[in-house]
């Protein structure tokens, strides 16, 4: 993982990622809201982009790893999330961004 960061990302992006990721999926209630406080780039989606990324990168023993803590995290989202009614092109292959957290 580290020399993955240190070749394409910056130190501690992956655990970044996955602590954003990870606060969205621990706020309280069933549905997950959409935060306006947050600024575009730094929105727990965008940290799911990266963590795919880094999953289609890593060497095999690594990625599954760190697939098995992204997997559980996914179904947590898809179980608070609905699918999106309408979705444009640029979320295509991306199914995180075709569901709707603002219920």
């Amino acid at each position: 993982m580290r020399r993955l960061e240190d070749l394409r990302y910056r130190p501690d992006d992956v655990a970044d990622a996955l602590d954003s990721y990870g606060r969205l999926l621990h706020r309280p209630g069933r549905w997950l809201d959409g935060d306006a406080l947050t600024s575009p780039g730094c929105e727990p989606e965008d940290a799911r982009d990266l963590l795919d990324d880094v999953l289609r990168r890593l060497p095999r023993g690594a990625r599954e790893d760190l697939a098995r803590v992204v997997t559980r995290m996914d179904d947590e989202f898809v179980r608070r999330t609905l699918p999106a009614l309408s979705w444009t092109d640029w979320a295509a292959g991306r199914w995180w961004y075709q569901r709707d957290r603002e219920v």
